[in-house]
């Protein structure tokens, strides 16, 4: 995940300094929620880019991201894999992104039961399906 710390002081949104990646597991090496913009006073937030693997677990992340008071969002034409959140420090993206990791497999075996109910219904057979490796 890649990680910039921003400030959006009087409607523009400026990067302040480029912050290196880490495993999902480290927290990221950045200012404390109190440091603030030397151009404009207001308050730095870090920027976090995620990789979300499919429309289903997107609206999942997404969910997660509201409940937490955090807008997810999108650049440009660039693919729908690539989410960006804004966030006053990095122990909320790491809250956020431990959040999103422990509730895919839930999701996916939720989503596995649902088709294997529709296939049952549909075509009257049991097939067994395998979660995801």
């Amino acid at each position: 995940m890649d990680s910039l710390l921003v400030c959006h002081g009087r409607g523009n949104l400026r990067t302040m300094k480029s912050i290196p990646s880490t495993s999902s597991t480290k927290a990221v090496p950045t200012h404390s929620h109190t440091d603030s913009c030397h151009v404009c006073g207001g308050a730095l937030q870090i920027e976090r880019r995620y990789e979300v693997s499919d429309r289903l677990a997107l609206a999942l992340f997404a969910a997660l991201c509201r409940s937490m008071n955090l807008e997810p969002y999108t650049r440009g034409r660039k693919t729908s894999s690539v989410v960006y959140v804004m966030a006053p420090d990095a122990a909320t993206h790491e809250q956020l992104w431990t959040r999103y990791k422990t509730l895919v497999p839930e999701l996916d075996q939720q989503l596995l039961g649902v088709t294997a109910n529709f296939i049952r219904q549909h075509y009257g057979i049991d097939v067994p399906i395998a979660p995801r490796t």
